[in-house]
């Protein structure tokens, strides 16, 4: 439960969560889209272009694993505001322009700092979800998140083509900080965090309720690899980055419209229903875009892959919500998401190297959609 003070009765947490999440993303979270196609117009090669979004994400991986960890440790509203706080090292380095060497170190510790910024957000969540309406709850959440996004890949492409990378560096780092910010409008938010041993953590990642979360975490977690990966280095090279922008919006747009429904279907159908759904959706994407390439269909293909992106999370939420005691939501959050932060990993990993075998990045988005296809088949076998 959350303390509340005179100003909290005004202003509700989850609001606040909202609107901080909405910002951060616009923010930093906007900004991965254009790493790849920046470094690659730099003349950066393949691997090297990749490395600071890898490094990231199997950070990411890492330390959500043991988030749980700190975040019992260092309590909600410190790691709420600690995590976002790394958000902001991303745009910075790139505005200070950092050797390269000091630029993945920071992405390494951006890594920590989104794995305890996630696992408080989740048990935040969680814990102000009234009547156990997980699934809405998460997709109110992950709406403002993706509106943040959208708008911020919007700006931000926009910024570039006009004034140049130095301001949109600048105004992705101010978005952040102001995201940072709000946070301090928390109130301290009481939930209780149960101390287990470390071994809890490998029986929550990779135990029977977990099956089902984990798989679909990772499989999702894919499409936003291939999204700042392959797919936006494809788009970029036939269009240029103001014309990636456009169509990479659509997807993050289209976030938006299918969060809170997606949750909603969670909690009316089921999260498998749902989450099978999401998989059908990518894997019909890629394959238009794949077979009738064009403008029409590359933005039809982003629309597909940002509904999977939608879905999937807020359906895990509600999944950990619903199968575990509110007492372990911090290391059952960290242990299971961290499916989510390896699988952007692994594609991130994939299309860069890939990439330099096979030198044709449909090639590579092919070979994502019969992975996508193999899970859509794998998913309607019924769970044990």
């Amino acid at each position: 439960m959350a303390r509340e003070t005179s100003f909290t009765l005004r202003v509700p947490p989850f609001l606040v969560l909202c609107l901080s999440y909405a910002l951060t993303f616009a923010g930093a979270g906007a900004l991965q889209q254009f790493v790849v196609p920046i470094a690659r117009q730099r003349g950066w090669e393949e691997m090297k272009s990749y490395l600071p979004l890898i490094i990231i994400y199997f950070s990411f991986a890492f330390f959500r694993f043991l988030s749980g960890l700190y975040v019992k440790k260092l309590g909600l509203k410190t790691s709420l505001l600690l995590g976002s706080f790394t958000y902001t090292l991303f745009p910075l380095a790139f505005l200070l322009n950092l050797p390269y060497p000091i630029l993945l170190l920071i992405m390494f510790i951006w890594g920590w700092g989104a794995a305890v910024y996630w696992t408080a957000g989740t048990v935040a969540l969680l814990f102000l979800s009234r009547d156990k309406r997980y699934g809405s709850y998460s997709g109110f959440l992950y709406t403002s998140l993706n509106i943040g996004f959208a708008i911020g890949v919007a700006l931000l492409g926009l910024i570039h083509s006009k004034l140049g990378e130095n301001k949109m560096f600048a105004i992705s780092f101010s978005l952040s900080l102001f995201g940072t910010s709000l946070l301090l409008l928390l109130p301290e938010l009481e939930a209780e965090m149960e101390i287990h041993p470390p071994s809890l953590l490998v029986k929550l990642a990779f135990g029977e309720k977990s099956r089902l979360p984990g798989f679909y975490l990772f499989v999702s977690a894919l499409t936003l690899g291939i999204m700042f990966g392959s797919f936006g280095e494809w788009i970029s090279s036939l269009y240029g980055i103001s014309y990636m922008t456009t169509i990479t919006f659509i997807g993050y747009a289209g976030r938006i419209f299918l969060s809170y429904p997606g949750g909603w279907i969670a909690d009316k159908f089921g999260e498998r229903f749902a989450l099978m759904l999401s998989l059908l959706l990518s894997v019909l994407g890629l394959g238009t875009a794949l077979l009738f390439p064009s403008f029409f269909t590359y933005s039809f293909c982003a629309l597909m892959l940002g509904s999977q992106m939608s879905i999937v999370p807020i359906t895990a939420t509600s999944l950990i919500g619903r199968r575990f005691p509110p007492q372990i939501y911090h290391l059952a959050s960290g242990a299971i998401l961290a499916w989510n932060s390896l699988g952007v990993a692994i594609a991130l990993l994939l299309s860069a190297i890939l990439q330099n075998i096979l030198q044709n990045l449909p090639s590579v988005l092919f070979f994502f959609t019969i992975i996508f296809s193999i899970c859509t088949l794998i998913s309607l076998k019924k769970e044990d």
